[in-house]
């Protein structure tokens, strides 16, 4: 009867247990129940596993006891010993418990008043997020009282301005600050003095990252600049005064290039300002209809142009660029490349056994060489050394009396070769010593000879036989013509005598072997003068005088 009449309430014994467990929360739930009866009164009229007991209970005592695992405990006999038996058993069923959750939802929760206490003491706590739960390390011990408060948070939360920092341009000085707790409204407070801020720009907001441009300055301006940043609940804070100097306004200025034969070199500055750059140009002042890449940011530029014709009028204009996409464009100057260049004044001297040559490049510095040969074919080659204007070349070791053939080849610092005419040279016929001969005195020889064509040194060779020439006498002089006097030789006797050369390159000729007889000591000369005579009859004085 009683269990229809509490089914028909929606009273059971899952709704009981539900209605405790919400109780309790994440506590465990045991449920102990006291009779007072003996358990044997109880079975003595009832079956362990009948449905409805006489003497019952009360209705679901002994489902909830058993669902929960709980305990019977009788106080008939002795209600003292019962409760303390009961006593007994919750307190070694229990274990100290550390982490206790609340009741509430986090953002119920405001960390910042939890207290936590032990027996009516105050302990220290932790507050975990994820669990939503407070975990004391002191927890007291089984049977301790735990109570932990808190109160919902009202919104507010602790925060600061921090990071104020700017960057001026010309015309305009970007601000930014942090009020990384919390999103605020901010704004910027500026003017001409620290005490007199009279100006004010807003930030975009609320948020917790604040920028803020203020445009409109003059520039190479000294201001100064203050961050305000307030709450919804009317917090207000400020961050230090900076001052920043405007950039000065910027102009192009040097101007200037150089032309090679097929490129150009532009300089300019924007001294005041770092700044991009590019160079326009053209066959026209009006009509610049080319341009270079745009440069890195610098306040120096060099731009070189190349591709451009030799000997042609070109236009540059250059134009400048700055973060904020202010453009300024400078004068128009006029350059002329140079002239295409080329090889002049190939030629070349002979000597017997080498060629000399020369040639030019006089509009660009190139580096040389020769191509050579005995034909057409030219089959050897010869460098001339270090890159110039004016090169030469010396080719050594030819033949005498032969025709060589000679050609000149440049090439500039891009590459590009040019080939000069093909010139022939023939070197110099050999030397020989030509009209050898001598005269003679009575104690002398004087010699002479020639080496047409070259310059050697002289020297004659001579003794007393034609295999015997041990002695030697010297021209003192070089040259295409030597003479060399022997003396102190005996008279009318027969010498032999030996002509030699050497050219510059350590040749070494002779003469044939000539020879030549000193003159003889003369016989006295006498005369007869005074011859007379005288005579008789029969005969005749003569006399004379030989002188």
């Amino acid at each position: 009867m009683k269990k229809d009449y509490y089914d028909k309430k929606g009273i059971n014994l899952d709704s009981t247990f539900a209605a405790m467990k919400q109780l309790k929360g994440d506590m465990p739930v045991k449920t102990h129940a006291f009779v007072n009866i003996t358990a044997e009164d109880l079975f003595a009229h009832n079956d362990k596993k009948s449905k409805c007991l006489y003497d019952s209970l009360g209705y679901g005592y002994m489902d909830m006891v058993a669902k929960t695992k709980g305990v019977l405990f009788s106080i008939q006999a002795d209600k003292a010993e019962g409760l303390a038996r009961c006593g007994r058993v919750i307190k070694e069923s229990l274990e100290v418990k550390h982490e206790f959750g609340l009741s509430k939802p986090a953002d119920k929760v405001d960390p910042a008043t939890i207290l936590a206490a032990v027996d009516a003491n105050l302990v220290s706590h932790e507050y975990r997020v994820a669990s939503n739960s407070v975990y004391l390390e002191d927890a007291g011990q089984a049977g301790s009282k735990i109570a932990i408060r808190h109160c919902e948070p009202d919104g507010h939360v602790e925060w600061n301005l921090t990071g104020f920092a700017g960057t001026p341009a010309r015309f305009s000085v970007g601000l930014s600050w942090t009020t990384a707790e919390y999103a605020t409204q901010g704004k910027v407070l500026w003017g001409l003095s620290a005490g007199n801020l009279n100006q004010s720009s807003a930030a975009e907001g609320p948020g917790t990252s604040h920028a803020v441009t203020v445009s409109g300055l003059t520039p190479n301006t000294v201001y100064y600049f203050q961050a305000l940043s307030w709450d919804e609940f009317g917090q207000e804070k400020r961050s230090e005064v900076l001052s920043f100097r405007t950039l000065p306004d910027w102009n192009i200025s040097g101007l200037g290039g150089n032309a090679a034969r097929t490129s150009a070199s532009l300089q300019w500055s924007t001294l005041e300002y770092p700044t991009k750059g590019r160079v326009h140009y053209g066959l026209s002042a009006d009509n610049l209809d080319q341009q270079t890449a745009e440069t890195a940011v610098a306040n120096s530029q060099n731009v070189e142009i190349t591709g451009l014709a030799p000997d042609t009028t070109y236009y540059f204009q250059c134009s400048a660029k700055d973060e904020f996409g202010l453009e300024k464009r400078s004068d128009v100057i006029a350059l002329r490349t140079q002239p295409d260049w080329g090889i002049t004044g190939f030629a070349g001297a002979a000597t017997r056994s080498a060629v000399s040559l020369v040639w030019n490049t006089p509009d660009q510095t190139t580096q040389g060489k020769v191509l050579w040969g005995n034909s057409p074919a030219l089959g050897n080659e010869s460098a001339t050394g270090a890159a110039g204007l004016s090169h030469s070349a010396l080719v050594t070791g030819l033949n005498p009396s032969t025709d060589y053939y000679f050609q000149a080849v440049a090439m500039d610092a891009d590459g590009n070769v040019k080939s000069s005419n093909m010139i022939v040279v023939r070197t110099a016929d050999d030397w020989e010593i030509a009209g050898f001969s001598g005269t003679a005195t009575q104690t002398t020889v004087s010699l002479g000879w020639h080496t047409p064509g070259y310059s050697t040194s002289g020297r004659v060779y001579w003794g007393q036989s034609e295999s015997g020439l041990d002695q030697s006498a010297d021209d003192a002089a070089s040259g295409s013509s030597h003479s060399v006097t022997v003396d102190s030789l005996t008279p009318d006797t027969l010498y032999y005598f030996q002509a030699a050369s050497t050219d510059a390159d350590g040749i070494e000729k002779r003469s044939a072997v000539v020879a030549i007889r000193t003159e003889k000591v003369p016989l006295p000369t006498w005369t007869i003068a005074n011859f007379t005579g005288s005579a008789t009859k029969n005969s005749a004085t003569l006399t004379w005088e030989t002188t």
